[in-house]
């Protein structure tokens, strides 16, 4: 038995910063409909690929990654 049993292996993470994962960014739709933004205190990345986008939200004390294993 092999590592990858019963996994998709093959196939490459994505590798790069993606704004639209910053929490921070939630504002903005709601400001767009005329609501009040919540405050997000933490937010949480399921499934984080290579984990770029993880590393530079979690540097600044609100974001949690956790990948997922089954």
């Amino acid at each position: 038995m092999t590592w990858t049993s019963g996994y998709v292996a093959d196939i490459g993470y994505t590798y790069g910063y993606y704004t639209e994962l910053n929490p921070l960014r939630v504002k903005l739709p709601f400001l767009n409909a005329g609501l009040v933004p919540p405050d997000v205190t933490c937010a949480c990345e399921l499934g984080f690929g290579q984990g770029l986008s993880t590393n530079m939200h979690a540097a600044s004390g609100m974001f949690i990654g956790q990948a997922l294993y089954a």
